[in-house]
């Protein structure tokens, strides 16, 4: 029977593989900087699907984020100089797609004239995006899908988006900025045509359907 101390849990391998994982100490000391810091500083470590316990939770790491951090940057820099160099000049590329797409098509939310560059995202027209994506293999893929549309020329069928209104439509089918405004078309109809009754509160489904009738118009 074998038994070790890893991280601050002990394992015991043998007939049965008895395993208890201690609790964690509220803080530890970094092996690499030799300096004490919080217990969240510490990588949390789970079982590979080796181990036969995949994704359950083993022990802490001995060392520190940020000296693990280094760690990992000066061993891709000593194994794979160019790596850096290639890693900023792939967001280097994704700026310069991302920018072209968002300027041809306004860099503004079709919806609700959002115009913070973080919140906006490529959303199709008539749905379909995501087996689009999927469809056009790596092409589909964050970057590779930006440099696709520009490639082809910006598809009409595409469009800027919000995340907010991008995920309403998505889940919902609709938009609650497309309900106001259908609803507001409708007041602005009665009032045009002399009706001074209150309205009554309409369904949905009835201003989604006035929604698409105006938009056809």
């Amino acid at each position: 029977m074998i038994s070790m101390i890893t991280g601050g849990h002990r394992y015991t391998g043998g007939p049965g593989r008895i395993y208890t994982r201690q609790a964690d100490p509220e803080d530890r000391v970094c092996r690499l900087c030799d300096k004490r810091k919080p217990i969240a500083e510490f990588q949390r470590v789970v079982w590979k699907k080796a181990h036969g316990r995949r994704g359950e939770y083993a022990w802490r790491e001995t060392r520190c984020r940020d000296c693990a951090r280094s760690h990992q940057q000066k061993t891709l820099a000593h194994n794979d100089p160019d790596r850096m160099r290639r890693r900023r000049g792939y967001r280097t590329l994704r700026k310069k797609a991302r920018d072209a797409v968002l300027d041809h098509y306004g860099r503004r939310c079709t919806c609700c004239g959002e115009t913070e560059k973080e919140f906006l995202g490529v959303d199709h027209i008539h749905g379909g995006g995501l087996k689009h994506r999927r469809s056009l293999g790596a092409m589909g893929k964050g970057t590779q899908f930006y440099r696709w549309i520009v490639q082809n020329g910006y598809p009409s069928d595409l469009r800027i988006l919000c995340w907010n209104c991008n995920l309403a439509r998505g889940f919902y089918g609709h938009c609650p900025h497309e309900v106001e405004r259908a609803a507001e078309v409708t007041q602005d109809a009665r009032l045009m045509s002399g009706e001074s009754r209150p309205d009554p509160v309409p369904s949905l489904r009835d201003v989604l359907e006035r929604l698409v009738h105006v938009g056809t118009r």
